[in-house]
């Protein structure tokens, strides 16, 4: 039977990552409400302020927000991870980084931050760029009186560059304006149909669940 691991993000795009990634795998990935909803109860998980001045603060101020939303609804202890993750562009001096996802302002749409970023580079030949993902996860202890369970960070990167227009219909974000380093095609080209190519949060993954809490070395 499949252990269940809740991914604390209300993203379908990074679920989606993440199950492609562990196809095959004996993990079953839920997000935190489909997780609650399948112990039999209900609820909407918190909102969580992404306050941090590092990709793993706000991942941790995620992970930990969700795990004890998860263990007050359910009484269960089960493995919780978040994600923080960014576009690093060279020639921006690593902008838009941790700002990513409301790089364009507060409520911004994906377009919004895609043509913002290509208006930002408009002339400049260096465009190269990397992704990065930081994975927290909270180890449960089942220690009901544990108020600070630990937290384990993972990392993963994909290097490459920002086109000058969007390519491809797959993947989220600015996939369509990244084309990833050797492969000529963006991430949302690689992404599409039922492709699952190596990113940046696929590479996090592996290295989480290589972890030995999942039975990894």
């Amino acid at each position: 039977m499949n252990r269940p691991v809740v991914f604390a993000t209300g993203n379908s795009g990074k679920l989606c990552d993440a199950r492609r990634a562990l196809a095959g795998l004996p993990f079953t990935v839920f997000s935190p409400a489909e997780y609650v909803e399948q112990c039999g109860c209900g609820g909407e998980p918190p909102e969580v302020e992404e306050t941090g001045s590092t990709y793993e603060a706000n991942a941790e101020l995620k992970a930990r927000a969700i795990s004890s939303w998860v263990r007050a609804v359910t009484g269960e202890v089960v493995p919780i991870f978040a994600d923080d993750s960014g576009l690093e562009v060279e020639a921006l001096g690593g902008a838009p980084g941790l700002y990513s996802a409301r790089y364009a302002g507060e409520g911004c749409t994906f377009d919004d931050n895609i043509q913002k970023l290509l208006c930002a580079l408009e002339g400049q030949k260096n465009r190269q760029a990397r992704f990065l993902a930081v994975l927290a996860l909270v180890v449960p202890s089942g220690d009901e009186e544990s108020s600070q369970p630990s937290v384990k960070f993972f990392r993963g990167d994909l290097l490459g560059e920002v086109t000058l227009a969007p390519r491809g219909s797959g993947g989220f974000g600015y996939d369509p304006i990244f084309e990833v380093s050797g492969k000529g095609k963006t991430l949302a080209e690689l992404k599409e149909g039922t492709a699952s190519p190596e990113t940046h949060r696929t590479r996090a993954l592996s290295e989480l669940f290589g972890d030995p809490l999942f039975g990894g070395a």
